[in-house]
Formats: C-alpha cells, sequence, structure tokens
C-alpha cells in the first residue's frame, strides 16, 4: 500500500491570462458593429430632416406607390423562405436528433458547415450556376427570367417607375 503525500507548494512566476480581456475586447467590437447601425436606422426612421420626431417615414413607407412594390416583394420572400425553412428544418431535427437515421451525424456536420460558411460563397455558387457556361446556365436564366416576367406581369409592374418631383 502506498501512501499520496501533498504535493510541496511550487512558487510559480504569476502568468497573466489575456484570454478573457481580448474576448471581451472582441464581443464588444462585434457588439458595436450590430448595435451602431440599428441605432442609427432607428434613429432616422423616427426623425426628419430637421431633427424633429415624427412617424412620417413609416406612413410614406406603406402609402407611397414607389414603395409598395417593394415592401410586397420583401415581405412575400421573408414569409415564404420562413415556412420553407420551417417545412425542411423541423422534420430534419426531429430526425436528427430523435432517431437513429442512417447518416445521422453526417447530416448534423453539413448543418452546422452551413452556419460557419460564409454567405458569399453561396452567392459566388449562384453566380456559377446562372453562368452563360455552365451546364444549367441558360436554363435556369430562362427559369428565373420567366417567373420574374410572370410576377411582374400579375403586379402589373413591367413598365418602369416614374420618379415625382
Amino acid at each position: 500500500m502506498t501512501i499520496a503525500l501533498p504535493a510541496l507548494g511550487i512558487p510559480r512566476k504569476h502568468k497573466i491570462d489575456l484570454s478573457w480581456p481580448i474576448l471581451i475586447l472582441f464581443a464588444a467590437f462585434l457588439c458595436a458593429l450590430i448595435i451602431l447601425p440599428m441605432s442609427w436606422l432607428i434613429y432616422y426612421s423616427l426623425v426628419d430632416r430637421s431633427g424633429a420626431f415624427t412617424l412620417d417615414n413609416f406612413r410614406t413607407l406603406v402609402t407611397d406607390p414607389v414603395f409598395i412594390d417593394p415592401l410586397t416583394t420583401t415581405l412575400i420572400l421573408a414569409t415564404s423562405s420562413s415556412i420553407i425553412c420551417c417545412l425542411f428544418a423541423a422534420p430534419m431535427g426531429w430526425l436528427v436528433a430523435r432517431t437513429d437515421m442512417p447518416l445521422r451525424r453526417t447530416v448534423r456536420a453539413l448543418v452546422t458547415a452551413s452556419f460557419v460558411t460564409p454567405p458569399f460563397l453561396g452567392a459566388i455558387a449562384w453566380e456559377l450556376l446562372a453562368a452563360p457556361n455552365s451546364a444549367r446556365g441558360p436554363d435556369l436564366r430562362h427559369l428565373l427570367l420567366y417567373v420574374s416576367l410572370c410576377v411582374r406581369a400579375d403586379r402589373k409592374c413591367a413598365r418602369p417607375h416614374s420618379r415625382r418631383s
């Protein structure tokens, strides 16, 4: 039987740990990158050109014909993409978390990779897909052109907007 003796206190040189100050600095920097533009957006949406408080900017957004079409398009795009994402993500999340589906780890890794991949890689992929020399490029471009023309014909916005003076 052996007896363990407590180790003698060996004096160590005090080492400064800079990980927390650096983490806090980067967190503050990232918060500033988000909070500063958002605060400008909120401020300038609530004041007029003279700096007086007004809600007229919001009235203009929902009543001016120049803004109605982009606002409608934005709402339709946001709603439809949210619904489509939920229709795919909820069952996939349930399958990965609650079943013993084959390739579960692969699906989880691919979903994680989609969060890590920068958005400009997706934009480059779409650009390459729609390039004239890609295999599916002309078909995809004609399909997108046809869909956009149909949408514009339904909304009667094929004519260019005239700027008001």
